[in-house]
């Protein structure tokens, strides 16, 4: 089971790999995360109408490929062929593609996008055939699909995310349950994370626009943080 190491500084994922310098959620971007030294790269997964697990942040096509539609809409046969924007000879790549390049001891947290509870059988199949268990945190705004996967993996890492000020943040992690909670930046004040911690929840935070976002994180005991740039912190 994935679990945050003890560090000196916030446990850094590299937000749809290295994003802000090249396509999110592309095998270029999550090979210059490792290269720059990322603890870890998140991403997103979807399912195509075959029901392969592809990499995407959005339901629909239009806003990071040169295709129109929804993902759910297209055979990965038609997919593979549509050239990312930012690089045309990138493309659409599938989880089994990161899976594959992965290297120890890089962490993958792979938010579940798609209400399916199909996309979770498939995620955690692969994630048993390719032997990753201890690298891999499950995450998602859909709580339900983390109590579903970890009813079907007890053994599994799940991260609870959400994007709103609440009252009791303790309270969604007891209800999946939980011990990490990954939050929005601009509704996490300081006090919230202090009384997480004394309930040893692990703290992730994303939002993270820019170096002084990412000193004020760390400052208030985040454990972990999202960066587009993950040399903003490893350097």
């Amino acid at each position: 089971m994935f679990q945050y190491p003890t560090l000196s500084r916030p446990f850094i994922w590299a937000h749809r790999g290295s994003s802000a310098l090249l396509p999110e959620n592309s095998l270029a971007a999550f090979h210059r995360a490792i290269r720059d030294g990322a603890d870890g790269i998140e991403c997103d997964l979807q399912l195509t109408r075959d029901k392969e697990v592809v990499i995407l942040h959005d339901e629909t096509l239009e806003r990071t490929t040169q295709a129109q539609g929804l993902v759910s809409e297209w055979l990965w046969a038609e997919l593979q062929s549509v050239p990312l924007k930012g690089d045309p000879t990138l493309r659409v790549p599938r989880l089994a593609d990161l899976l594959a390049m992965a290297a120890p001891p890089t962490a993958l947290n792979l938010e579940i996008k798609d209400p399916s509870p199909l996309l979770v059988d498939r995620v955690l199949e692969m994630v048993r055939d390719y032997g990753l268990g201890d690298r891999v945190l499950l995450s998602s705004f859909h709580h339900p699909q983390l109590h579903y996967a970890l009813a079907q993996d007890p053994d599994i890492a799940v991260a609870a995310l959400y994007s709103a000020r609440l009252l009791d943040p303790a309270a969604v992690a007891r209800s999946v349950p939980c011990s990490i909670l990954h939050m929005d930046r601009e509704y996490t004040p300081a006090e919230d994370l202090l009384k997480l911690r004394a309930c040893h929840i692990h703290t992730g935070i994303y939002g993270i626009h820019s170096y002084s976002h990412y000193e004020r994180a760390r400052r208030n005991g985040a454990t972990a943080v999202f960066l587009d740039d993950p040399l903003w912190a490893v350097q």
